[in-house]
């Protein structure tokens, strides 16, 4: 009889260690990366943000820096899936932060057990986003023409190298927030 309320002490004391553990989210293993309450427009929830510093040149060409802002909404189940669902937004120029309204309705689905990173690309959103003024009249030269001054215009006073916001990039920048 003791023996046997022994064994059930021990399987409840196993079984609440256990039921303890599942009931808790699953925690991510420890990066370095300072998340933040953040918000994002059109989502009504709180999450969590940072921010990723990467070079704006992998080639060494500067040492100047870009910082790509990640968003993370959480999932819903209380232990989530190992793999997120990452978004990144098309463009040009669109950053994945504006998919806050999508998030409630499109992805609701996916959000029951993943988290759901909002990445924004280089030289969108709040990634250094590179924006050119429109201030050019419709009068003048030929549409051609004034696009191409508008062009020239635009480059010359963006902050960064255009060349380096591009996919080639951008890619290398998502497999280093991934790791």
């Amino acid at each position: 009889m003791r023996s046997n309320v022994r064994r059930l002490v021990v399987f409840l004391g196993v079984f609440l260690v256990l039921q303890g553990v599942s009931c808790a989210r699953v925690n991510r293993p420890e990066t370095g990366v300072r998340l933040t309450p953040c918000r994002i427009d059109g989502f009504p929830e709180e999450i969590k943000c940072t921010s990723v510093s990467v070079p704006e040149s992998r080639t060494g060409a500067s040492d100047r820096r870009v910082s790509i802002h990640v968003a993370i909404v959480p999932a819903l189940a209380r232990v989530a899936a190992r793999d997120p669902l990452v978004l990144l937004a098309g463009g040009p120029g669109q950053a994945a932060s504006s998919f806050g309204p999508w998030i409630a309705s499109v992805f609701a689905p996916i959000r029951r057990h993943r988290d759901i990173l909002l990445i924004d690309q280089r030289g969108t959103g709040l990634s250094q986003a590179l924006r050119c003024r429109s201030g050019e009249s419709s009068t003048g030269p030929p549409v051609l023409e004034r696009e191409e001054k508008a062009s020239r215009k635009c480059l010359a006073s963006l902050d960064g190298d255009p060349r380096q916001y591009a996919n080639g990039p951008a890619m290398e920048d998502l497999d280093e927030i991934r790791a």
